[in-house]
């Protein structure tokens, strides 16, 4: 049997006359979420070998080193907690969106502190490009996160969906042995 995507007014598909999954915006949701947080988590060990220099700027009292080591550790923090609620959504576990948005709007919040101070200490310029990125995509993560956890609070998922009991084993031998050809 092949795993095919049909279309669903293709009348000869299989699928045909049902209706999509109420949380297939989760599931895109969490894919998102795993792919913006591993190249966040990525980007910033990248990023990470240039701390170094950060902190001996930090000695001296600049403000642009204390905004780079933020972002950094933001970046890095916040991208295995992406990922991690990202799992989650693909998952369809049912806090999981609430947790993304906490992780998101923590990374919206500091990031949005460190573009403001950016701004502040040395204004308008290509200095404000990655804080401006990165808040920008902080937004659009909460309201992903928002979304999701609307999703699975309006049409949650069953309460037994990782219980594997023995009538399901039962009832699932049964099918295969069924459909198995003699």
């Amino acid at each position: 049997m092949t795993d095919v995507q049909t279309h669903p007014a293709d009348p000869q598909s299989s699928t045909a006359g049902q209706a999509p999954s109420p949380r297939a915006i989760v599931l895109r949701m969490g894919t998102f979420f795993m792919g913006v947080g591993t190249i966040l988590l990525l980007s910033s060990c990248c990023f990470w070998s240039r701390s170094g220099t950060a902190l001996r700027e930090i000695e001296s009292g600049t403000t642009a080193a204390w905004i780079a080591t933020a972002m950094v550790v933001t970046s890095l923090v916040g991208g295995l907690g992406l990922t991690s609620c990202g799992v989650g959504l693909r998952g369809e576990m049912r806090w999981s969106g609430v947790w993304a948005m906490i992780v998101s709007g923590t990374m919206l919040a500091v990031y949005a502190a460190c573009l403001t101070l950016q701004w502040r200490s040395s204004g308008l310029g290509w200095n404000l490009v990655l804080p401006a990125l990165l808040t920008g995509l902080s937004v659009l993560l909460f309201l992903g996160a928002f979304a999701s956890a609307a999703c699975l609070s309006a049409s949650p998922p069953p309460l037994d969906q990782s219980d594997v009991r023995d009538d399901l084993l039962q009832r699932l031998r049964t099918e295969h042995k069924q459909e198995r050809p003699r």
